[in-house]
């Protein structure tokens, strides 16, 4: 009687403890997040980025954090490759592979692994190069990174992820960085923001002709002035910002000409330009000799042009510390753009407020 008790209670134990073990297994075993269909901690391949709202953009961070710094904005249709699983909220991943890659995390409930990745509707944009001389892609978003090539304006870009000052892109099939700066949203002379067009000249018209046009740092009416422009002081587009703001450059060409961004309802372009009257200043040298400048401070580049007491200079825009955005009125040693201090140039009659 003894010994068939004892062999119940042994049974009882062996299955107790069998059903311990296959508890402790189950709670081992991945549970699958939305849009990842393999299972979040164990599906390693490829995923799309895919907002539930198309219009957002997703942050590759520096840290599996949301706090962490963000070294780029991803629209819906990028692939990423799936390198780590942190958690059950980040996913450690690679925009593109080798040189010009992104490493970094994103949010795992923003991506559709595997196949899920094929249904998501692509909103990656197309930009494309301006200015006048070949934009790099680079390595990474450093002025020094290795280049991977060189693209005239005109090229199209596709826009994966952005920054403030480089853009992660695909360009010819490869993937890298370009200045924000060289991008635009249209060809040059192709129409964007309506009408206006990247390439196209446009003049300062202030409806009140004694006030001058801020060219500002930012497309913003509280960023910092790089300068106040005449009316009849001509400008080139560069990027249509949105129906308030342009990113234009004064001067055609040289070491000594200014970008930066100006309210478009300030300028006149096609043929209005033309009937603008110019209230350009034209002021002699007020010194023996000087030479203007490629940049508004003494450590900016000389550009070598010497002036004498005859010399004219057209006085496009004004700085409060000084130093003005000239232009030379030909009967000097050549003719450009540059920078010169108020104190060479004779300001008797010029309105300065």
């Amino acid at each position: 009687m003894f010994t068939r008790l004892s062999g119940r209670l042994s049974g009882m134990r062996i299955l107790k403890a069998a059903l311990v073990c296959l508890l402790c297994c189950a709670a081992m075993v991945p549970v699958a997040e939305a849009g990842a269909p393999y299972g979040a901690q164990t599906y390693y391949g490829t995923a799309v980025v895919s907002n539930p709202n198309s219009a957002d953009r997703l942050n590759l961070r520096a840290l599996p954090s949301s706090s962490a710094a963000s070294s780029g904005r991803y629209y819906n249709g990028v692939q990423v490759t799936v390198l780590e699983y942190v958690g059950m909220d980040w996913v450690k991943v690679s925009v593109g592979s080798g040189s010009g890659s992104a490493q970094g995390y994103m949010l795992a409930r923003y991506l559709a692994f595997g196949a899920a990745g094929n249904s998501v509707r692509s909103a990656i944009p197309r930009l494309y190069v301006v200015g006048y001389s070949p934009a790099a892609l680079r390595a990474n978003g450093l002025s020094g990174a290795a280049a991977l090539g060189w693209y005239n304006p005109g090229t199209p870009v596709e826009l994966l992820g952005f920054g403030s000052y480089w853009h992660h892109v695909r360009v010819g099939g490869k993937i890298g960085f370009m200045e924000a700066s060289s991008l635009s949203g249209a060809p040059s002379g192709g129409s964007s923001g309506g009408g206006v067009s990247v390439g196209t000249r446009a003049v300062v018209n202030n409806p009140n002709p004694a006030d001058r046009l801020n060219l500002r740092t930012a497309a913003s009416s509280g960023a910092a002035s790089l300068g106040k422009y005449y009316n009849g002081v001509a400008v080139y587009v560069l990027q249509v910002v949105n129906s308030d703001w342009v990113k234009v450059r004064i001067g055609e060409s040289g070491a000594g000409v200014a970008e930066g961004y100006m309210m478009r309802r300030y300028l006149a372009f096609a043929s209005q330009a033309d009937r603008v009257r110019s209230a350009i200043p034209v002021r002699r040298c007020a010194s023996s000799a000087w030479n203007m400048r490629a940049g508004p401070n003494y450590y900016s580049r000389e550009i070598e042009q010497t002036f004498g007491w005859n010399a004219d200079v057209e006085v496009l825009g004004v700085r409060d510390d000084g130093w003005w955005h000239v232009r030379s009125n030909g009967n000097t040693v050549g003719s450009g753009y540059g920078r010169l201090v108020s104190g060479y140039i004779n300001t008797r009659d010029m309105r300065l407020q």
